[in-house]
């Protein structure tokens, strides 16, 4: 049921590495934490298709689980409101007193208290994934993997390093910015510059400047690539969902522009 579901293309699948084990009358699963991710991710897809969501829709268990998801969707969102905040207060005390409810017998571990903080961080911080150690971790990485070829003083090192390698990924041999590197803070690949007078078919486009064609942009650590399926409607959770088909992405200096083709919505369920 779980190496036969279809996950998302760009999404590390749990298909091909998942495995259960059995120990001390305990079930166990075994996934890298990008796989436990996505599987966390797609449960509750996985267990409609298999037509179980009956079953569980009275245990206090997967409610659980399922108000611990919407946590964990609102942790990793790039954009909060304060509405949203004031909601996710909300599903931390819900959750808490569901867990001990539905596993009386367990302790809470430190990282319960945590979930409190997290409206407070939010609202100081912004967006929880912008200040999580994951974007530590993946700076530092750079640095880990160095172990050869050092000078004596490995802080001169690292420095140097670093910054031949920022300067590699802004500028090419010529001394000019490189194609895919428009401005800090989103990711462009594989861009083609198109003639001056396709900016004239956008209205929200300068017609005097440069216009790009790309197949994938990553704003705001979202990836989004050509064929994709984008939510539409300006709400963070709505009940009837406009759906759109990514066709073209058009990029001019800090501006992205995506040509959608309207989906039809056959059937759509929150969970």
């Amino acid at each position: 049921m779980i190496r036969n579901f279809q996950y998302g293309s760009k999404e590390s699948s749990p298909s091909n590495t998942f495995n259960l084990s059995s120990e001390d009358n305990e079930v166990k699963f075994r996934a890298l934490t990008s796989e436990m991710l996505v599987l966390f991710k797609y449960i509750p897809i996985i267990f409609y298709q298999a037509r179980l969501i009956e079953l569980l829709s009275t245990s206090l268990c997967w409610l659980s689980f399922l108000l611990l998801r919407e946590i964990v969707s609102i942790s990793f969102a790039s954009e909060i409101g304060m509405m949203t905040i004031e909601k996710l207060e909300k599903l931390v005390t819900h959750y808490l007193l569901t867990f001990d409810n539905a596993y009386g017998y367990a302790q809470r571990i430190p990282k319960h208290h945590l979930l409190v903080h997290f409206g407070a961080q939010i609202s100081r911080f912004g967006p929880l994934r912008f200040t999580s150690c994951m974007v530590f971790e993946k700076k530092h990485s750079f640095f880990k993997r160095i172990k050869y070829r050092n000078f004596r003083n490995i802080v001169y090192t690292l420095a140097d390093r670093h910054q031949h390698y920022i300067a590699s990924l802004m500028y090419t041999c010529y001394n000019a910015n490189t194609s895919s590197f428009l401005y800090s803070g989103h990711q462009i690949k594989k861009i083609k510059e198109l003639d001056s007078t396709a900016a004239k078919q956008h209205n929200l486009l300068d017609p005097y400047k440069n216009l790009y064609e790309t197949n994938q942009v990553t704003l705001f650590g979202i990836t989004y690539t050509i064929g994709d399926a984008v939510l539409i409607n300006d709400c963070v959770f709505p009940s009837d969902p406009v759906f759109g088909k990514i066709l073209t992405i058009i990029v001019q200096d800090e501006i992205m522009l995506f040509r959608l083709q309207l989906m039809q919505v056959i059937m759509f369920k929150q969970q």
